[in-house]
């Protein structure tokens, strides 16, 4: 059986499961209304994700599970599938040496910059690179995310807090990559268990997320002054860090902004 699965975002849940029948395990939580869809892979067999977007594609490892859904005669009916969420194991077995899987988990974010995904930093935080992104999330929020080219050393490693996002975007596609690890488990010389997750978004879904969660469909309305907002919190947050001696990456572009008419 082909255990791999190809991810194309805007397209049918129809063709998706015409593709995938074999691997697919679906049920309606609203019939006609929205349609799920499951695959999950035992653990003695897990599958690959390939994200098919053209140059940019990306194939994932050691995939447990893929979820997504297809809105069928609501507000996004037409949009296709345009949200996947993904689990995956770092290896082959749960358990792994930490410092092994500092480097297998950057290893995989080098393939996305590889294969052209440009790092993202969320608009309403600071523009930094490397160590000094990484000591501004240990120090404040874990929402800062982390820079994807830089190699935490391992004693770096052992104090990223779980589920610190890595962003990347890539023509009209949103990626978030996250770990979680066994809290009971973090000996750096000792085996810990490690699960990755992976989010794949279009664009039209990441920017809703500037609306309130019961009006995600005006979502247009709500993105010029969220802009705006977050244009000034960045600001705040590095002129603050610039009068500390901390460099702020100028060459750093945001993503481009969907038209709003």
């Amino acid at each position: 059986m082909n255990t791999e699965v190809l991810i194309r975002l805007g397209e049918s849940g129809t063709e998706f499961a015409r593709r995938h029948g074999a691997l697919l395990r679906s049920w309606q939580s609203i019939p006609n209304v929205v349609q799920d869809y499951r695959i999950i892979w035992p653990e003695a067999s897990l599958g690959i994700v390939r994200l098919d977007h053209g140059r940019h594609a990306v194939a994932l490892q050691h995939v447990m599970s893929v979820q997504t859904s297809e809105d069928l005669s609501g507000r996004y009916a037409g949009e296709g599938l345009y949200n996947f969420h993904i689990s995956a194991g770092v290896s082959e077995s749960s358990d792994i040496l930490h410092d092994e899987a500092r480097l297998k988990i950057h290893h995989l974010l080098q393939r996305f910059l590889n294969a052209g995904w440009q790092p993202l930093v969320s608009r309403s935080r600071p523009r930094l690179r490397g160590r000094h992104r990484l000591e501004h999330t240990l120090a404040t929020s874990n929402l800062n995310g982390l820079d994807p080219a830089y190699l935490p050393t391992l004693e770096e490693w052992m104090r990223i807090e779980q589920r610190t996002p890595w962003e990347f975007y890539a023509d009209g596609w949103y990626v978030k990559v996250a770990f979680s690890r066994d809290p009971q488990r973090m000996d750096p010389h000792k085996p810990g268990a490690y699960l990755l997750s992976f989010t794949v978004r279009t664009e039209t879904d990441y920017f809703r997320d500037y609306a309130p969660p019961q009006q995600r469909h005006r979502w247009k309305e709500f993105v010029g002054p969220g802009l705006e907002k977050q244009a000034a919190m960045r600001a705040q947050a590095e002129a603050e860090l610039r009068a500390r001696g901390i460099p702020i990456d100028e060459a750093y572009r945001d993503p481009p902004v969907p038209r709003l008419d």
